[in-house]
């Protein structure tokens, strides 16, 4: 990296834990004037509003049947006088993500991508996903790449590092994995699938976004010493880091 370097910022997934932190980073940006990424904040999400979501996701009724990372969006640039843009798309494959985070790079000014470094937030709930935001991370020689996860009142985010091609941090499959075996997208899975996803409490989503806040707002400052698995329990109040060195292989 230079002097020059910046970032773009992707937050995949803007359902529990992705519309929290969204909320919360417009707000930190908002009030903060010395990062010069408010207009490069992509929000990607396929996923529409629903009733049941309302209770522990950063939307409102009027939100309802619209798209999610729309949604985000509108409220964050109505509320904080931002500019963030969306993608409304499940992601599909690798080739897919990679266009997309082409497209943000040349949107409008043609920036040269080489100027920027990427900030990935994985906030989803499917391996596939997961298993495509790894490849993401591998294509790579400068990327960030923080990741949650998290069932009813526990879980972990896993904070990847990428520098000069150099893993300074390894990302969710060197901890987990069981995300790189096949697994149907979220496009080929079934009614009774999607909703067969795990409960979560809303304590533990705001747990969970808080932790990607900070890591995200260390990285902002030049700080990318943040890498390595962050565990917590939010009903215990209680978080932990471990690096990946200290983790027999």
């Amino acid at each position: 990296m230079n002097e020059n370097t910046k970032q773009k910022i992707f937050v995949v997934g803007c359902g529990g834990t992705g519309s929290n932190y969204i909320k919360e980073l417009a707000r930190y940006l908002a009030t903060n004037n010395d990062y010069d990424v408010n207009a490069n904040i992509i929000l990607i999400d396929g996923d529409v509003v629903e009733e049941k979501n309302l209770e522990r996701q950063s939307f409102v009724k009027e939100d309802l049947f619209m798209n999610k990372a729309e949604a985000m969006a509108l409220a964050v640039n109505d509320s904080y006088d931002l500019t963030f843009s969306y993608v409304p798309e499940y992601l599909k494959s690798k080739e897919h993500m990679l266009q997309l985070m082409k497209n943000a790079y040349t949107k409008g000014n043609e920036e040269n991508e080489e100027l920027f470094v990427p900030i990935i937030i994985g906030c989803v709930d499917n391996h596939n996903c997961r298993k495509i935001l790894h490849e993401v991370f591998e294509e790579y020689s400068d990327i960030i790449y923080i990741d949650a996860a998290n069932e009813f009142s526990s879980g972990e985010v896993v904070v990847g590092i990428k520098s000069n091609h150099a893993v300074i941090a390894p990302d969710r499959a060197f901890y987990f994995p069981d995300i790189l075996k096949d697994s149907k997208s979220v496009l080929e899975m079934s009614c009774t699938e999607l909703n067969a996803v795990k409960p979560q409490h809303l304590i533990t989503n705001l747990f969970a976004a808080n932790i990607c806040l900070a890591q995200t707002i260390r990285i902002l400052n030049g700080d990318w010493t943040c890498g390595g698995i962050y565990s917590f329990d939010a009903f215990q109040c209680r978080c932990s880091k471990t690096d990946a060195n200290l983790i027999k292989q």
